[in-house]
């Protein structure tokens, strides 16, 4: 299995590792379900406000951006946000992807990481290019 995979979206590309069995990414999870699953609770009982339901919802995305950012996400070309070209580092990743905008692109990457298929593929291509050189 291949260590990255290129996604593209629109005029940029996304690459990531691979979720299936990255242990460190399902503990990373578990922190942020359980961080979250009182206050989540409470707002499905009506116990907090609408905006601090809100509130909390943005912490998690933005967490869980962090989450993937650490762990799935390896890089990217040709990002803008917010109109400009955005250069790849972990503080940028995690305020593109925690924009309520690209929550769609993240959730895109998510299920990506999720495709074995996707590494392996990359690993059989890799591999025959290599068989071809030799």
């Amino acid at each position: 299995m291949t260590d990255s995979y290129p996604i593209d979206f629109y005029d940029y590309e996304i690459s990531i590792k691979s979720a299936v069995k990255n242990r460190a990414l399902a503990v990373a999870l578990d922190v942020v379900r359980k961080k979250y699953a009182n206050k989540q609770a409470m707002v499905e009982k009506g116990l907090l406000s609408e905006k601090a339901g809100e509130k909390m919802a943005n912490e998690q995305l933005v967490d869980m951006a962090k989450v993937y950012v650490d762990h799935i996400i390896t890089g990217w070309k040709g990002v803008k946000y917010k109109g400009k070209t955005l250069a790849f580092n972990k503080e940028n990743a995690v305020k593109f992807f925690s924009d309520e905008d690209n929550y769609l692109i993240l959730g895109e990457v998510i299920a990506q990481s999720t495709t074995q298929a996707n590494f392996i593929k990359e690993q059989e291509e890799a591999e025959s290019k290599n068989s071809v050189k030799s």
